[in-house]
């Protein structure tokens, strides 16, 4: 669909909008059902919030941040849970040598 605005030139109406705050809630949600994935998919979620946070929201319904909040908070427990299971894992085999 297109428009003619005031100065004769046609604007395009948006079929479709990237909605990159659902998207990060489902990278960081979803590896959850298949746990060992969330090693990947943790740093990559922070990684896509930190790409996608400034882009412009030009929805006619109104988005909030705090999909992009929910899914950084899940994606560092995520990470933080990583790391805390290697460095009790590389205890356990230094220690009991």
């Amino acid at each position: 669909m297109e428009k003619l605005d005031r100065d004769g030139n046609i604007q395009t109406f948006k079929h479709h909008e990237t909605r990159h705050d659902s998207i990060a809630v489902a990278l960081a949600l979803l590896p959850l059902l298949l746990w060992p994935f969330t090693i990947i998919t943790g740093p990559l979620t922070i990684v896509y919030i930190w790409k996608y946070w400034s882009t412009p929201r030009t929805s006619i319904l109104p988005r909030w941040r705090w999909r992009f909040y929910v899914a950084g908070v899940m994606a560092l427990i995520q990470c933080v849970g990583w790391v805390w299971l290697m460095y009790m894992l590389f205890r356990k085999v230094f220690h009991a040598s």
